[in-house]
Formats: structure tokens, sequence, C-alpha cells
């Protein structure tokens, strides 16, 4: 497969992303340096030298070929004759396109410095191969002289010379001024000059594709057109972005500035000026004559001193110059996309869809959908369809997978009347004319997913019909039918993952089917597809669906496991990624207090990256969960670290600081109390053969005055040993406390005493191996709690912190017995009742 676009290197940045996007498809592009770009005595871009360059793209990639774009006399920033800069281009480059006529614009002595130029760089590498021809601007040429041009080469050129001219340059009209492409489009002479080329056999190329639209870009293609060159526009792209980075500035004297000084280095670079009009006015076009040769002086010091200003410029660079290069990739037969719909209600989930899509339920660390991206290429477009919680999708793929490039589609009929898999897919039809993967968001695999260049099913032998649709097979590679649920005799189920080759003729089936009835999928257009076209299919020996509880909770469940132990929750989840982590509220207002105190907090607390109304991104800590260090003295050394660091003095003042602990442990308290008592649990019942009597009257027990207190400081909230990570020289603080009682920025240093304290006794581990026990036998019933032998140990040195630092063990332990009590109704059974009955339990023993 050769490369059927030229790209001018007209930055690192380009360089670069182009590298990546062609290791990544394995897809084959050339990078066409002018020799003011790259040359052997260095060019504007990055200060290269031919040598440097080349090795640098050939070190890095092994798909791509570089072409000396423009090659020979006076195309350099002086007039030469060339030769030098040719003599070094056959040292290292792979093709020499040989241009005399900007310096020769006559027939004869363009005729002459070509053979020339084409037998010295021949007699310097054999191997070298050759363009021949010349733009519009440059030189016009009509179909006629260009084919002489040919036969007086074949003429005078050695034949083992001649064989080594392999692409020509053709011409339709293009030309490119002040950042547009002004030609006009001759259809007819694109055809005769591809004739031309198939004639003598070589690959008709044109020069300045830029600012051509990819519909037109693709009808020359299927003219015949074989090759096209990009190069000024991929530079615009990456001025843009710093343009548009320095408008949003909110300093307005900083950002006026910055422009000011971005374009007197493009001024004085003069550089502009063979791009423009004579009448052209620069004070009056700042921001178009940087638009047009702001590539050219990136590489100058004094740019440094401005992009120093712009955050994270060059990753919005890449990502904006992966646009245009998905634009080019589509111009190859591999191209595709990926369609993820979730724009459904899950239905089959139950409660768990109740805040949440169903695509962002947590699967092992991460969230359901981050399985299915991280099995694709991440330069591929992701077309999703959005409907039920659907800005919730949104905003987590725009955090979780920044360097992506996401298609939101909005469904209105995602539920209810009108609302089908039909009707979501026909709103991405005019994003999806191309070939595409299907991949329904609750179908996952571990296996690999390789598409071949065909039709393909993806189908598991599952042998459950009633639930999924099944195919039967015509041999080893290839369906015979596929069918709907229920089918008695099949030999695979379908997965819900399909590569659709043929896409035009999958929308014409879907569209003709939807005008009679509205109630299909994506199986019943295959269905139609199989009467004509084949389909392969390809078997998943690992694939899951998410959509099942009963399979998220037999088989999901073990095969992706979790690194990290978290407590799951319907309205509030956590996924982690290699250097950041991302957590979801339902709550939009706890999750903005969340930010709020977060950033307060640190660096206390984790950095938050990014965030939107429902999620925050923050750093990954590396380090090792506290609730992991079974060390005795961790516990005394973390709490003399919080007198110091975490519980000290804010700088806000709070006023009627009692009434806020009265709200946060007196009114949560019954208002928890009286929530479990609903579930019809029996509060009359003796406690490990305790006759504690119903909870309400030992609440009325407490001294609440010496709960309430008017002594406020920092605080983290949940401070609890699943909540901190110990690092080499310090502790960081995990999943803090939106607020205290409506209080953002103080609390009671009591409480966070008292949430470590119940931790030590009662933790994650004893929730999820199930290291508690209760049992109701006689109007008694008994619990049992283990505890972890080296925690439990290290109580002592808890309570000599407290005596040490004159504090009030048992208002820690009432606040423990409190906190196990508001927990109850937060669970279902049986832990709702341990908690309910440990908490009362504690509580009697601390007020009888």
């Amino acid at each position: 497969m050769f490369s059927k676009t030229c790209l001018g290197p007209m930055s690192l940045n380009i360089v670069n992303t182009i590298i990546e996007y062609s290791n990544n498809f394995a897809l084959p592009f050339i990078l066409i340096p002018s020799r003011r770009q790259i040359e052997y005595n260095r060019g504007y871009v990055n200060n290269w030298t031919t040598e440097e360059f080349c090795n640098y793209v050939k070190k890095n990639s092994k798909y791509i070929k570089i072409e000396r774009d423009h090659g020979g006399p006076g195309q350099g920033l002086y007039d030469d004759n060339g030769l030098l800069s040719l003599e070094n281009d056959c040292k290292y480059m792979d093709i020499i396109h040989i241009d005399p006529w900007k310096k020769y614009p006559e027939y004869n002595d363009g005729l002459n410095e070509t053979i020339k130029c084409i037998n010295l760089c021949y007699n310097k590498n054999p191997n070298i191969l050759f363009e021949i021809g010349t733009e519009q601007g440059i030189r016009k040429f009509e179909i006629e002289e260009l084919e002489q041009l040919l036969i007086d080469l074949k003429k005078y050129l050695d034949i083992k010379v001649y064989k080594n001219i392999k692409y020509l340059v053709i011409q339709c009209g293009t030309a490119l001024l002040e950042g547009n492409n002004i030609g006009k489009y001759d259809k007819n002479k694109l055809n005769k000059m591809i004739e031309l080329c198939k004639k003598y056999n070589l690959i008709s190329k044109e020069h300045n594709g830029d600012w051509v639209s990819m519909d037109l870009v693709k009808e020359k293609f299927n003219n015949g057109l074989d090759c096209i060159n990009i190069a000024p526009e991929l530079g615009e792209i990456e001025t843009k972005t710093i343009l548009n980075e320095i408008k949003q500035i909110n300093n307005i004297q900083k950002q006026k500035t910055l422009f000011n000084n971005f374009y007197k280095l493009c001024y004085k670079s003069n550089k502009w000026v063979k791009w423009v009009s004579k009448d052209f006015n620069p004070e009056e076009n700042k921001e178009k004559l940087i638009n047009i040769c702001g590539h050219y002086i990136l590489s100058h010091p004094d740019f440094k001193n401005i992009k120093n200003n712009l955050i994270n410029i060059d990753k919005k660079i890449k990502k904006n110059i992966l646009i245009k290069l998905r634009e080019y990739h589509s111009l190859y037969d591999s191209y595709y996309k990926v369609i993820i719909t979730t724009s459904g209600i899950g239905s089959r989930l139950g409660d768990i869809t109740k805040y949440t899509n169903k695509a962002l339920i947590k699967i092992g660390d991460k969230l359901s959908i981050c399985h299915i991206i991280d099995k694709y290429n991440k330069y591929l477009e992701f077309v999703i369809t959005l409907g039920y919680f659907g800005n919730f999708v949104k905003d987590f793929l725009e955090l979780a997978y920044p360097e992506h490039y996401f298609n939101f589609i909005f469904i209105d009929k995602y539920k209810g009347e009108g609302s089908s898999l039909a009707y979501s897919l026909l709103q991405t039809k005019s994003v999806l004319n191309c070939p595409f993967i299907f991949n329904c968001c609750d179908s996952l695999t571990k296996d690999d997913i390789i598409i071949p260049n065909e039709n393909t099913l993806f189908v598991n032998n599952n042998n459950i019909s009633t639930l999924y649709s099944t195919i039967n097979i015509i041999d080893t590679q290839y369906v015979k039918k596929i069918n709907k649920k229920g089918q008695l005799n099949f030999d695979f189920v379908y997965t819900g993952i399909s590569f659709i080759k043929d896409y035009e003729i999958y929308w014409n089936i879907l569209e003709n089917m939807f005008i009679n009835n509205n109630d299909y999928g994506d199986v019943e257009i295959i269905d139609k597809m199989l009467y004509n076209l084949k389909f392969k299919y390809i078997i998943l020996n690992e694939w899951f669906d998410s959509g099942n509880l009963t399979e998220i909770n037999n088989k999901i469940k073990s095969k992706y496991s979790s690194k990290y132990i978290v407590l799951d929750k319907n309205d509030e989840s956590i996924s982690f990624f290699d250097k950041y982590v991302i957590k979801f509220f339902y709550n939009k207002s706890i999750c903005q207090n969340r930010i709020i105190r977060g950033k307060y907090l640190y660096p206390l607390t984790p950095n938050i990256i990014d965030y939107k109304d429902n999620f925050i991104k923050m750093e990954l800590i590396n380090g090792e969960l506290m609730s992991n260090i079974k060390t005795h003295g961790e516990i005394k050394k973390l709490l003399y670290w919080s007198i110091q660091n975490l519980w000290i003095n804010t700088q806000y003042n709070t006023t009627n600081f009692k009434n806020i602990c009265y709200k946060f442990y007196i009114d949560k308290t019954y208002e928890r109390i009286n929530k479990i008592l609903q579930t019809n649990i029996n509060d009359n019942l003796s406690v490990n053969n305790l006759n504690i009597g119903p909870i309400y009257n030992l609440l009325k027990k407490i001294n609440f005055e010496n709960i309430l207190t008017d002594t406020y400081c920092n605080y983290h909230g949940d401070f609890i040993l699943d909540n901190i990570i110990k690092t080499n020289n310090t502790y960081k603080l995990l999943d803090w406390r939106q607020d205290f009682g409506g209080e953002l920025y103080n609390g009671d240093k009591y409480y966070d005493l008292a949430k470590l304290r119940h931790n030590i006794i009662f933790n994650h581990n004893n929730i999820t191996n199930k290291l508690y026990n209760l049992e109701i036998k006689n109007n008694n019933i008994n619990i049992e709690l283990k505890c972890n032998y080296t925690l439990i140990n290290q109580l002592k040195d808890f309570d000599n912190f407290i005596y040490e630092n004159n504090l009030d063990l048992l208002k820690i332990k009432i606040l423990t017995s409190l906190i196990w009590l508001n927990m109850s109704p937060l669970y279902d059974y049986p832990l709702n009742e341990f908690l309910f009955y440990f908490g009362k339990y504690n509580l009697y023993l601390e007020i009888k």
C-alpha cells in the first residue's frame, strides 16, 4: 500500500503526531519537507538539518517515507543551483521532487535542469526515486506539454535512470492565497492528466491539496487520483490552536501582549509576503497574517516565551492535528469508526441504573464503557449516542479520555413510544458515512478485536438463545443466517459487536425498513444484508453481557477483578486509570462542594486535574493504603501527623458552630434512625443478652451538651484508613467529606477521630469478607464481629494519643456509636441490621 497523502512537516508537533498516527495504524504517509523547512544547513522547522530530520523520522517510524518537495535550483532560502542540497537529500531521503521550473520556466531550460538534477541524484544514490513536474502556481503545464516532458526525459535519460521516475505532478486548477485554495477545479483536466499518468505507468500526484473539502478530495480519488500534497493547512491548524488559547486568557492585558508579540514575530519574518496579494494590509489583518505564517516562527527562541504561557498547548495542538489526520486516513481502505450506543435506559439492571447510565456502571476498577473504549485504537473516531443520563456519559468520556475524539449524537427518543435501536442508529448516519464497528455498550470482551477488511460478526459459544440473537454458519469462516432470540438450532450467539464494511447498503436497508416499522435493530439489518452479501464471523472466547445482572454477579466480577477495594454505591462510583482517578457523584451539589474542599485541602489531598458537574478527576497517588499496612505504631504516626497538618485552624470564621454540630450530630442521627426503623427492624430485642431498650430511650440519655462544641478547625470528614494513603514522606487524604453540617471549611476534629476509631474496629475488610454475624433467638440478637488483630491492638495507642492531647475519649466513643447507627440505613440486609444493633449495643455500654 503506497501513501495517498503527502504531508508537510511544518513543526515538531506535526511531525510527532503524524509519526504516532502512522505507527498506530501501520499507515503509510510521505513527509514532504521543502528546502526552507529542512535543509543541509538547517531550516525553520525545529532547526533541523536534513540528516537530523531524516534520522529522527526513520528512527521513530516504520511506515513513513521522506520526499524532498520542490528540490533543485532557486527553491531554497537563497537563489542557488540547488546541487549541494540535492547531494545531501540523496544520502537520507527516499524520493526527490525535481523542480527547477521556478528558476527556469522556459521549457528547454527546465527540461535540461531536470535531466541534470536527476542524473546527479542517481549517481549519488541509484535507489532514489523521483517526482517530476511542478504545481500550477510555479509554472502551468497543459496536457500536451506535460506528455512532451515525459517523452523527452525518456529520450535523454538512461533507461535505468528513467525507471526511477515514479510520480508526476498533475494540475487541475489548485492555487493557494491568504490561507485559501483559490484555484478553479477543472475536472476534465484532472481526468486527462490521470489518463496521462496511467499511460506512462506513473503515480498521479496533485499539489496544493490544502483547504479543499474532503468530499472534493474523495471525488478526485474516485476519479483515479493517486496522491495529494497538503502542507500549509497543517501549519495553520497549529497556529489557530495557539491563537485560540491566547484568546481564552482571562487577563485582557496579558492576552493582548501575547497576541501582539506573536504578530510581531510573524511580521518580521516576512514569510507571509509570498502568500498574500499585493494590496494586503498587515496592520488591518493581523490575525490573518499570523494564521498564514505562524508556523514559520514556531522554532524561534522568542516564540517559546509565548508558548510557556499556554497550559497544555502541545496536547491541544496534537488533538486538532489528529482531527485532520483522520480525514486523510478516510482516503485509505483501512479507515473506520466505532459507534457505541448508550442512549437506552438499561432497564435490565434495575436500581443499578437508577442514578446513572448503563455504560457507566462499575466493572472492576473502571466503568463499563472503559472496557469497550480500551479495546480500540485511541486515534479512531468514536460515535457515541446519548440519551438516558447522556450528559453523564459525555462528561465522563471527556474527562477519562482527553486525547480521544468523540462525536456525541443526542437522541431525543431514547425511551417510550418511537424509541428503538433503529431510530438511534439513523441519527448517526450523517457521521457514519464510512465503514464502522458497532459495539453495544453492554457487550464486553477480554479478547482482542481483530477487524478483517470485510463485513464481520463477532460471536460467542454461549448456549442461551433465549437472551441473545444467534447465527448459523456455512463453514469455518462465513455466516449462513442470523436469528432472533429463541432460535433452538444455532451455532453461536451474536455478541452485539459487528464490523460493517458495506455501510452504504447498511443505511439503505435501515432507511427502507424504518419507513414501515421503526421497531428494528441491527440484527434485522444484517439479516437483509445476508441475502446478497457475505459476513465473516470471528469467535470471541471471553465475552460478557454487562447488561445482565446474573452475568455481572456470577462471571463479570471474577473476570474483571479490582485492584482497589471500594464499597459500591449506586449513586457514586470511582474509576482508576494509570495516572488519575475519576469520582462520580449523582448529587451535583455534593460534587461541587467536594471540588471546593479538595482545592482548599490541597496538598493534603490529591491534585484536582479537571472536573465536570458530577465528576472530579484527580491525580492517582502512588503509595500504600493505610488499611493495607499491618504494622503496629502506624496509627500513632498518623494521628500525630494529623494534629500538626490537618486539625489546625483555618482562615475562616464560623458563627453558631454549636448549631451546626446540632444539625450534624443530632438532627441527622434522628433522621437516619427513623429511616432504619421504617424497615420494620425490631427495636425491642435484647442485644447479646443485655436488655438495652428502645433506641430513642438511649438517645435521651446522651449528654448532647458535651457532644456539641463551638471549637472548630480544618477537617477531613471521612477519616478512615481506606481514605488515607501513606507516601514516602507524608500522607494523602482521599474521599473527603463535602461539608460538615453545611459548613465547607470548618468542622469538628472529634468527628474525624470517631471515624478513625470506628474504622479500626469495623472496616471494609469486615464487610467484604463478611466477618460479622447476627443471630436472632428468643427475643435476643447475638452480634459478633471479627476484628483485625493488629488494628485492635493499636486502640491503646489511639487512647494514649487522646489522653496526651487532653481530648475527651468518652465523646469519641459516643460519636463512634452514632456513626454506626447513622450508617445502618445506607446498606441492605443483613449489614443494615448488624450496624444498627452494633451501634446501639456500643452506645449502651458508654452511657448505661
